[in-house]
């Protein structure tokens, strides 16, 4: 029997034994196994953060700008105050600010309304407008008109024809009185 027990407490430490190993096996396998829980978590994490994370990309610059061409072919009179449409392209670029110049400010003035640009006629007279975005720009040249001018020619033209008309009449009436005297005889 003591050759049992003996066989019973070597077989019981040989189980503690190798219980041992497995349990430094296992205790080594449940560590492995939690970190590479906590880095998928983390690199999940990473990924939404990252996903929803502004990107900060290139920012765009003006490329172009231009000046509605309509307003070139309106006719623009001292007092007048019209809307100058602008187009920056692309419409993602960052610097959208705009810059106005005018050859003459004595004839146009460029001020801003609410989200509208508007350009004042002053006096009558040609200028350029140019606008700048960025490093690119638009140049239009307008011609402002007074009033005053066309009801002046027109004025001129009435009183004209007027002088035309009697003149007119005059020689027509010395026609008729050359054709009695020319039958009186």
């Amino acid at each position: 029997m003591e050759d049992d027990s003996r066989k019973f407490s070597v077989w019981f430490a040989k189980i503690q034994v190798g219980f041992s190993k497995n349990h430094k096996r296992n205790k080594k396998r449940m560590v492995f196994r939690w970190n590479v829980v906590w880095v998928c978590c983390v690199v999940f994490l990473a990924g939404i953060l990252m996903y929803s994370w502004p990107v900060h990309a290139q920012e765009a610059v003006p490329q172009s700008v231009t000046i509605d061409p309509k307003i070139e072919k309106e006719i623009l009179w001292v007092g007048d105050e019209v809307e100058l449409p602008v187009t920056v392209s692309p419409k993602e670029a960052a610097d959208t600010k705009l810059n106005w110049e005018v050859s003459d400010p004595q004839v146009f003035e460029v001020v801003k309304r609410d989200d509208q640009t508007i350009l004042i006629v002053k006096k009558m007279g040609k200028a350029t407008i140019t606008v700048k975005a960025g490093e690119v720009s638009a140049s239009v040249e307008l011609w402002a008109w007074d009033l005053v001018l066309p009801l002046s020619l027109v004025a001129v033209a009435v009183v004209i024809g007027i002088f035309v008309v009697v003149i007119a009449m005059d020689e027509n009436k010395k026609r008729v009185s050359q054709t009695k005297d020319l039958e009186q005889k």
